[in-house]
């Protein structure tokens, strides 16, 4: 996976040549700069690796995505999306890998690892928490038996129906759906039964 290998190490190690911008001298020169650029684009390539190497990863995908703007590499698309997952950002992850894999130029096998890592992100569990005023609901979800209220499970992705039951109240059913790993709520007020 040469592409992939590659984008590892600079995200790694940075160069010992590279220009040290500030963030936000490095946010106006992205702002002022709106044609191609190639020598920008790789100055902003070399800022964002400095800025993943430090953990400011936010700063890193802006910096990735404006150095792909002024005519960087698809590579950058793949630096962005590795900054987007530390965020926890994963949804727009996925975009970002979704468009990294429509570039016509891609080798086979960085195609064949962005699809197993857009697999990945697809495939991440969301923690449903569950909470009801009384506590001590029974939980199920999609007909399976997962506990007493408040709790706090694991669910595939997909769309799911949370059944709260308890003695003397009335029944409740929530729809939802789980995506990109993200926290999901169910707070309910149970209904006593008349």
């Amino acid at each position: 996976m040469r592409c992939f290998a590659l984008a590892r190490v600079v995200l790694l190690s940075a160069s010992a040549s590279c220009m040290l911008v500030d963030p936000p001298a490095s946010s106006a020169v992205v702002s002022r700069v709106s044609a191609p650029n190639l020598d920008l684009a790789r100055d902003l390539d070399h800022e964002g690796v400095r800025a993943y190497a430090s953990g400011r990863y936010q700063d890193a995908a802006m910096l990735f995505r404006e150095a792909r703007r002024l005519g960087g590499p698809a590579i950058e698309l793949w630096n962005e999306a590795r900054c987007l997952e530390r965020t926890n950002d994963l949804e727009r992850a996925a975009r970002v890998l979704e468009d990294f894999l429509a570039q016509p130029d891609l080798a086979p096998e960085d195609h064949a690892g962005a699809d197993r890592e857009l697999a990945l992100i697809r495939a991440k569990p969301s923690v449903l928490t569950v909470s009801t005023i009384p506590p001590g609901a029974a939980i199920t979800i999609d007909g399976q038996i997962a506990g007493l209220s408040p709790a706090s499970i694991d669910v595939p992705p997909g769309p799911h129906a949370v059944t709260l039951r308890r003695m003397g109240f009335r029944e409740e059913t929530q729809r939802l759906e789980a995506r990109f790993g993200r926290a999901l709520v169910v707070e309910i007020e149970l209904v006593k039964q008349p």
